[in-house]
């Protein structure tokens, strides 16, 4: 890899100016998302055109659209950073991360498509944050899945 850089030109301006390392090459104890900036990335579930091919009321997805922001809203630091690595694979944000309402058991994510599918039956925050914990538990070795 240092050799690659060297030969683009890359590893002068990343020997000379600390800051453009940082920043292309964060340290995860850096990293810092706040609940406000991860709440403004996600791209909740809306009424969809054809009501048909949900598995779940508008309400429904509503709610648990509720559920997820008070999790990122109460949630300590670590958490939030474990679901962001849950969701996505990385602990940095860095696009739009989307919501889907599903059928299942516990909450699975697609870190490709940067999608956190949440099952629909919890009814209450706390199942809901029981479940959630449970999944985002296991984001280093379950590949989204519990």
């Amino acid at each position: 890899m240092r050799k690659g850089l060297k030969e683009t030109g890359v590893w002068p301006i990343l020997s000379e100016r600390r800051d453009v390392a940082e920043a292309v090459f964060p340290s995860g104890k850096e990293v810092i998302c706040s609940p406000q900036v991860m709440i403004d990335h996600i791209i909740w579930p809306t009424e969809s055109v054809d009501e048909e091919d949900e598995d779940y009321s508008l309400e429904t997805r509503a709610k648990v659209g509720m559920f997820l922001q008070q999790f990122i809203e109460t949630a300590p630091a670590v958490s939030r950073l474990n679901l962001l690595r849950f969701w996505t694979g990385w602990e940095v944000l860095s696009g739009m991360l989307k919501v889907e309402v599903v059928r299942g058991q516990f909450p699975k994510s697609s870190t490709c498509y940067m999608c956190l599918r949440i099952p629909g039956h919890l009814s209450t925050y706390d199942d809901f944050k029981q479940a959630l914990e449970a999944s985002i538990g296991t984001w280093d070795t379950g590949f989204g899945l519990v």
